[in-house]
């Protein structure tokens, strides 16, 4: 006869703690509880920058656009000055 879905719990649990040790587990848990927090605050400033960019998208192009030619005219005047 198997054992049953409690019977493996039961088992893997004590192995968990002859393995790791008792002192271990909460540090493991705690590490795992810090992941968990960081990826949910990563998915919730993913989704705040795509509806940010999705409400300004053809602004935001415009933007950067004279940023890159106000960059390139920057960069114009810092040759011209080494060349005198």
């Amino acid at each position: 006869m198997m054992p049953g879905m409690h019977e493996l719990l039961i088992i893997g649990i004590i192995l968990v703690i002859l393995f790791f040790g008792g002192k271990k587990i909460p540090e493991i848990a705690r590490g795992l509880g810090k992941g968990m927090n960081e990826f949910k605050q990563g998915m919730q400033e993913k989704s705040k920058d795509d509806s940010s960019t999705t409400t300004s998208g053809s602004d935001n192009d415009d933007n950067t656009a004279q940023e890159k030619g106000n960059a390139s005219s920057s960069n114009n005047d810092s040759e011209r000055k080494e060349e005198t």
